[in-house]
């Protein structure tokens, strides 16, 4: 799932019954961190995708 509020979260759990084995997997995780390294500005290849604003 994503959305300007939750970036990436995993889906573990619908309507009370766990997803898989109820926690984020690799992918996702690796996703995740990815995501935030982008965002946060400390990924110098994808630099580029983000804008300050001061």
């Amino acid at each position: 799932m994503t959305g300007t509020a939750a970036e990436i979260t995993p889906i573990v759990s619908v309507d009370g019954k766990s997803v898989g084995n109820g926690k984020a997997g690799k992918l996702t995780q690796k996703i995740q961190s990815t995501y935030s390294e982008i965002v946060m500005g400390r990924n110098k290849k994808h630099y580029s995708w983000i804008t300050p604003v001061y």
